[in-house]
């Protein structure tokens, strides 16, 4: 059962895995390039299947001409998630 704070959320610490995986990168000025100092590929949990990537908070970007498209209709009244449905019917997630 999952734990609930007192406004009704989940919790930070049921949602966090505490996964050991880790890429960390180093740009040598010299040579003037990235270097993969740190590397583990292995996880503590299973991944995100391709379908449910839209819905991690990193993954999810718009693009300029679908930002424009979401200014002009919040700027025409039309609601946040009547947006969101808009770009999810019509191609996706943008």
């Amino acid at each position: 059962m999952m734990e609930k704070n007192k406004n009704g959320n989940q919790s930070r610490t049921t949602i966090r895995t505490n996964c050991c995986a880790k890429l960390r990168l180093v740009y040598i000025f010299v040579r003037k390039n990235w270097k993969v100092s740190i590397f583990k590929p292995f996880h503590n949990h299973e991944l995100a299947p391709a379908r449910f990537v839209h819905l991690i908070p990193n993954c999810r970007k718009l693009s300029e001409a679908n930002k424009q498209v979401a200014s002009g209709l919040y700027s025409q009244g039309v609601r946040t998630c009547h947006i969101l449905g808009f770009f999810y019917g019509s191609k996706g997630w943008p």
